[in-house]
């Protein structure tokens, strides 16, 4: 009996799983994020002796930043590359000037310059009108 399998119009969108169901991005963003929080829910209740409510709001204040990292992405950019384009478009300068090149008169400027050439090795004189330098 032969089983269909759904494939993806768009593969772009498709990860390699690591463990899990999850991608190595978010296993290690994920691995950090335990390492750090079970540091600091420990600190936080043998060092300074809070209690474990508290220890448990600071501990997932200080361990979202890593979940989000490892999860977050919007059209194809995670938030580190989000960031990176952030960092750098503030150190770009915000003023870009408009330039235009006029390929037209420089094309006609060339016809000119041409019909010149012709002119002199005929043995005529040249005359020029309008010729930007």
């Amino acid at each position: 009996m032969a089983q269909y399998v759904q494939i993806p119009k768009d593969l772009n969108n498709v990860k390699d799983k690591f463990i899990g169901g999850l991608t190595k991005r978010q296993t290690i963003c994920f691995g950090i994020g335990l390492i750090v929080g079970i540091g600091v829910y420990l600190l936080c209740t043998k060092k300074f002796g809070i209690d474990t409510a508290t220890a448990c709001i600071i501990l997932f204040f200080v361990v979202s930043p890593f979940f989000i990292i490892g999860i977050y992405e919007r059209n194809g950019l995670t938030i580190d590359k989000m960031v990176n384009n952030f960092i750098h478009y503030l150190r770009t300068p915000q003023i870009r000037i408009y330039q235009t090149e006029n390929i037209y008169s420089d094309i006609e400027q060339q016809i000119q310059l041409d019909k010149e050439m012709k002119m002199i090795e005929t043995g005529k004189k040249p005359v020029s009108k309008n010729i930007r330098k």
